[in-house]
């Protein structure tokens, strides 16, 4: 016995020392299989070589996946989990592989078995809340909740059905576009034959099967996970099997702008290969749609697509006089011919669309003309959804009498929705701007341009009661497209205000810079470069500046010896005799490290002629580049090599959107090697405030608390479970919501501590005090950036904000009441629990 317990201990040191030589020698499947070899032959050393299994497993894992051997990596996991279930970092590499293969609900549950292991790691907390964003698209939840828009798709497919039977006919659906497979259920409820799901997203698809089954409708409808133009009849071999023709198609792939999602390619597909003609009792659910457009003011919208490149100085650059700042929407810059940019227009990189959307009724607004219908499509006549599928874009001209006073800022689109074939439709859903569906409108920007002046710029056009707007448009199988906007004025002058900006003939002398509508706005904002300019002047009055003098010299990113922002400020000339400095006095060196289309940069130039100013590019695309040289401003390229030392730096903490900004600390860490010894870094803290609130719109925004929402059939429970807890773009001004506490300070950010570890990691307790009577759903989060001792900036007052649902931790709350948080954050995520109520 004491031989062979020898012999067992050398035969597994010489298979341990196997594993740890094959692992040197990067083979690591037979590394791996060595050390299950060990694992089994003695179960005493798991705990001694855990982590050099571990470590092996992740080689071998990702080069498994290298090679696309998805199924071999998953019995990988299988064995690890078999050998340390227990082992967190296991469960966290694989949800990360899960998610690289698309496969969302693998790695969520993968990452909620690490978060079994270490309950506290935030790290893991924030790939589930930012997984669970992904998973579950942000209008799905909206649509759910719009009680009107469920119920009339239920009358409309029940009455379908019920006729049909009357007449003593089989009733097959299709469902394109099933989602979380309500329609299905509908179909399946009101008796229909044969019920088939058809889902592109294996996600999607995937959460609809197990919502499905657990509404009791498995035996009656088949999931499919598929595009409807893959989906063959029986006669066929393969797979997405349709047994028979159907006779009604549901599909709902409508967006804000109708066409976007490709129904008419969808339905015309529908009607050649699966459905029965309309004369054997073939139908489409919904029935028609009718488009409209009507003529809005909105400064909220120009502010979120027309730069405004005016300035209280002119840049010293020629280029700068001919810049436009504009966002992506209706340029006529397509996905398709972003290579073929001119060598005057620059992209982000974003992608560009014809339209976007917008809840209209939550923005300032008014209405200058009455709706017009351009279109109406019949979904149940196939010879115009094949006409509209196969033809070339065609030109739709309309005129609309502007019918009040006031700036016309954009066209919004929405429409009629007939969901049942009836000659007068009895189920009718509209998008119109105070209709409160689920859907936004479409938006089509107005961009006007004065050229009577030597700086062009985008200037808000203004009509009068009785002008004429005339719009030209052109109709896409998958769009609208606004072409031009026609101003006539009542003296029967016309003005052409060419929405493409690619190819009118005005456009080509000038620069147009074509942005993320969030940076436009970025760059729209005057109050927070304000505030940080009377900092930087206060900053000016209080520091010993270490800088070089004004005739010394500062280092590009390239290691040049360059005049410091000699265009925008003069700093290469000496400063006039009655200025009261000479040239030995002392400058400001300031580094600005935030966006690279902030107006930041521009506004810290007029402070004083002793304020020298870079722009700092983390990676200086050719576009930012560009941009900060046409605005005759200095960059350097802060990737880590950079060798000068400034005086002050800012950096941003806070995205518009409401969250800290997650490249935040590192650019903390290392501005830090950017700074003289005295330096400070801007915003010198950041304090987050909350309040707590009740609100069913943000409730309905992450979670269907009710199943008569969804009329009769239960899907709120099956998406609990991935509910994000953190909303981001919120605006508390247009928000329904009841303040249930006092405001209160949660946690502070000292950007010029020393101590990195408090910046990146902090856990505070807080007493918030009850002032409302409610049921607490979540709290806001908004932070005020301490710019200086006596400048702050209140970002609830311009930007967005975020809140943090309670979620299952809702609770009802009485005036009076003392809730005690915790807040925990790591880097930019921050979670909230409730310790206690008093």
């Amino acid at each position: 016995m004491a031989s062979h317990d020898s012999q067992l201990r050398h035969l597994v040191r010489g298979y341990l020392g196997e594993a740890r030589q094959c692992f040197i020698r990067e083979d690591y499947g037979k590394s791996y299989a060595f050390y299950l070899l060990v694992i089994k032959l003695a179960p005493v050393v798991k705990a001694s070589v855990e982590k050099e299994f571990c470590e092996t497993w992740k080689h071998w894992s990702a080069k498994l996946f290298s090679l696309g051997k998805f199924k071999e990596l998953i019995e990988l996991y299988q064995q690890g989990c078999d050998a340390f279930y227990e082992c967190e970092n296991l469960h966290l590499l694989m949800a990360e592989l899960f998610f690289r293969m698309e496969q969302k609900l693998p790695a969520h549950s993968t990452y909620k078995r690490a978060l079994q292991m270490n309950s506290s790691n935030m790290a893991t907390l924030e790939c589930i809340d930012n997984l669970c964003r992904e998973m579950i698209d942000n209008w799905t939840y909206p649509m759910l909740n719009d009680k009107e828009r469920n119920f009339k798709f239920h009358e409309a497919i029940r009455d379908k059905i019920l006729k049909m039977k009357e007449q003593g006919k089989e009733v097959h659906v299709i469902d394109i576009g099933s989602g979380t497979g309500i329609m299905s259920m509908f179909a399946a409820k009101h008796g229909a034959t044969t019920v088939t799901a058809c889902e592109m997203s294996p996600t999607m698809s995937n959460l609809g099967k197990e919502i499905i089954e657990g509404n009791g409708f498995k035996d009656q409808i088949v999931s499919l996970n598929c595009l409807s133009t893959d989906i063959h009849l029986q006669e066929n071999d393969g797979s997405n099997i349709l047994p028979h023709k159907a006779s009604v198609v549901i599909s709902e792939t409508l967006d804000a702008g109708v066409f976007g999602e490709g129904i008419i390619k969808t339905i015309d597909h529908a009607w050649k290969k699966l459905l029965f003609p309309p004369e054997e009792g073939g139908s489409v659910i919904p029935s028609k749609v009718i488009v409209n457009v009507i003529c809005v003011e909105s400064e909220d919208i120009h502010q979120k697509h027309c730069g405004d490149t005016t300035f209280e100085f002119t840049p010293n650059t020629e280029e700068s006089n001919n810049i436009l700042l504009t966002s992506k929407v209706g340029v006529g810059l397509q996905p398709d011919n972003e290579e073929m940019l001119g060598p005057n227009f620059f992209s982000d990189g974003s992608q560009p669309e014809p339209y976007t959307s917008e809840r209209i009724s939550r923005i300032k607004h008014k209405l200058l003309s009455n709706y017009h219908t351009i279109q109406e499509v019949n979904f149940n006549d196939p010879q115009q959804i094949s006409s509209i599928a196969e033809r070339k874009p065609t030109t739709i001209n309309i005129q609309l009498p502007i019918t009040a006073d006031g700036f016309l800022d954009a066209v919004v689109l929405c429409f009629d929705l007939a969901v049942d074939d009836n000659q007068v439709p009895k189920y009718v859903i509209t998008t119109k701007i105070d209709s409160g569906c689920c859907w936004e409108q479409a938006v089509y920007p107005i961009r006007h341009i004065d050229a009577s002046t030597n700086k062009i710029n985008f200037t808000r056009l203004h009509v009068k009661k009785s002008d004429i707007v005339e719009l030209n448009l052109t109709q896409h199988h998958n769009k609208i497209v606004l072409e031009n906007c026609i101003h006539q004025d009542t003296s029967m002058k016309k003005k052409v205000l060419p929405q493409n900006l690619m190819t009118d003939n005005f456009f080509q002398n000038l620069t147009v810079f074509s942005l993320q509508e969030d940076k436009v706005v970025l760059f729209n904002d005057r109050k927070f470069t304000q505030s940080c300019k009377k900092a930087i002047l206060r900053f000016m009055e209080t520091t010993n500046s270490t800088s070089k003098t004004l005739n010394g010299n500062m280092c590009d990113h390239n290691g040049a010896s360059i005049q410091p922002n000699g265009i925008l400020n003069n700093m290469e000339e000496l400063p006039d005799e009655n200025s009261g400095y000479t040239s030995q006095d002392t400058f400001i060196s300031v580094l600005d490290m935030t966006s690279p289309f902030s107006r930041l940069p521009l506004e810290l130039t007029q402070c004083h002629k002793r304020v020298s100013i870079h722009k700092g590019l983390s990676i200086g695309t050719n576009t930012e580049q560009k941009f900060a040289t046409h605005l005759g401003l200095k960059y350097v390229i802060c990737n880590g090599n950079l060798n000068e030392k400034y005086d002050a730096l800012f950096v941003d903490i806070v995205e518009q959107s409401g969250l800290l900004h997650q490249e935040a600390f590192n650019n903390i860490a290392h501005a830090r090697t950017l700074l003289h010894p005295n330096g400070k870094i801007f915003p010198t803290r950041v304090r987050l405030m909350g309040m707590v609130f009740e609100s069913e719109e943000l409730l309905q925004r992450c979670s269907v608390p009710n199943i008569d929402q969804t009329i009769g059939v239960e899907i709120g429970n099956y998406l609990q479970e991935y509910q994000a807890t953190t909303l981001s773009h919120i605006n508390m001004n247009k928000t329904r919501f009841t303040a249930l506490s006092e405001c209160v300070d949660c946690m502070a950010i000292d950007l010029n501590n020393t101590d990195i570890s408090s910046i990146c990691d902090c856990e505070t307790k807080t007493d918030v005090k009850i002032t409302h009577s409610g049921f607490a759903h979540g709290i806001f989060i908004w932070s005020i950036l301490e710019l200086d001792e006596c400048t702050t900036f209140d970002t609830s007052n311009s930007w967005q904000q975020c809140a943090i649902m309670f979620g299952k931790n809702s609770i009802d709350v009485a005036a009076g009441d003392c809730l005690t948080l915790e807040m925990k954050r790591n880097l930019s995520y921050f979670t909230f629990n409730i310790l206690d109520k008093t």
